[in-house]
């Protein structure tokens, strides 16, 4: 049974909910909903461990629904990877899910939505990505860059990012860091679990930026996915260059 969506429960009714490191637990009655946030998680993410309680007016109901970092993720390889000129790689990450939780209801006609708690299902520690003049704060991530984790099935605590780095310079690309800004991804479901949309970099040297596309998800929708959430922010021009100034030297 999937945790994301509405939470349905009749008065006198209980649910617990684990998300990696992060516990959440739901109790109804008549009058209010009971709703529990416990783990290290929650202080990481901002909020208070413990119980808070909703009026139970109208449709009010809490509703779970995952969510990419809320920061960019500087994915480092567990060694520095070389890729000769003309070289593709094809990874499929792994980054630990974000969980938002959201109360609904109705004002009128209206639907209304408010996020309560925005939260990690793991700790992940902070760095630094750039110069001391030019930089900003990302999660530093280590991964595995193996083709045999294409199989693997998704576990609920984390979702899969497609990443493809192409080559297109005349020298070899060394890199030890790769700045993934994940709060521009959609998220999508299936059996398989949960997936992004697809990001290709395209590196064309030191002196040049490099190209960053990032999928529109229609193929993942044409082979059974359903978007369960959107992206955090919208990718503008301003953003985008952003990302070409970081990943201008992945050497970084």
């Amino acid at each position: 049974m999937s945790v994301w969506g509405i939470v349905e429960l009749e008065p006198g009714e209980e649910r617990a909910i684990s998300i990696g490191e992060l516990d959440l637990q739901f109790r109804r009655t008549a009058e209010e909903w009971r709703l529990g946030l416990f783990g290290n998680p929650v202080t990481a993410g901002g909020a208070v461990p413990g119980w808070r309680s909703i009026p139970a007016l109208g449709n009010t109901r809490p509703n779970l629904v995952p969510a990419t970092p809320d920061l960019p993720v500087v994915l480092k390889p567990a060694n520095p990877i070389a890729l000769v000129p003309g070289a593709t790689v094809h990874y499929k990450l792994t980054l630990p899910i974000w969980i938002k939780l959201i109360v609904t209801g109705k004002r009128g006609r209206e639907v209304t939505t408010e996020t309560l708690a925005d939260l990690p299902s793991h700790l992940i520690k902070r760095t630094w990505f750039g110069t001391v003049e030019a930089g900003e704060v990302a999660y530093g991530w280590r991964f595995s860059p193996q083709t045999d984790h294409a199989n693997r099935a998704v576990r609920r605590d984390e979702f899969s990012v497609p990443l493809t780095i192409k080559n297109r310079s005349d020298a070899v690309l060394w890199f030890e860091r790769l700045m993934l800004r994940v709060v521009h991804l959609d998220l999508y479901q299936a059996d398989g679990g949960i997936v992004s949309n697809s990001v290709t970099v395209n590196y064309k040297g030191l002196e040049q930026y490099s190209q960053i596309t990032w999928g529109d998800g229609r193929s993942m929708i044409k082979s059974g996915f359903h978007k369960i959430s959107g992206c955090r922010e919208v990718a503008s021009n301003d953003i985008i260059r952003k990302s070409f100034i970081w990943l201008r030297d992945l050497t970084a």
